[in-house]
């Protein structure tokens, strides 16, 4: 007589949900393709493959990120020149064009990522994300 070992059995059914569970949730649309986040080494990458309403919204919050970093190296530069115009003579006037320059660099790269950050946005939008 064949008996059969219900701790054994609990564990089998438990392993089969828990597979189902991941697999389902990677293939979700929403959910993943979107769980490797976007970084300056995958970016590239991540544009061309982009499909979901997930993939969008994970380029979107990338952008923002590089648009809040360019926006603090541009403050950043705004207080090195406010130090510099406290120093009088010509040796540093090119350190005073340095910063002039980056500052409007940075501005200008955290509108262009300010920018793509609200297209990817539109995009997930109009696939689905809430």
């Amino acid at each position: 007589m064949a008996t059969s070992c219900p701790g054994h059995w609990r564990r089998s059914r438990s392993a089969t949900a828990g597979a189902f569970f991941l697999f389902a949730l990677a293939a979700h649309p929403l959910l993943g393709s979107a769980q490797e986040s976007v970084t300056d080494d995958n970016v590239t990458e991540r544009i061309a493959t982009a499909k979901t309403a997930a993939d969008h919204a994970a380029l979107a919050s990338y952008f923002r990120a590089r648009a809040e970093d360019s926006a603090a190296r541009a403050k950043k530069h705004e207080a090195m020149l406010a130090s510099y115009k406290k120093l009088d003579g010509r040796p540093y006037e090119i350190w005073k064009t340095h910063c002039e320059s980056l500052i409007a660099s940075f501005r200008a790269s955290q509108k262009d990522y300010e920018k793509l950050a609200a297209e990817h946005q539109k995009l997930a939008g109009e696939l689905g994300a809430p």
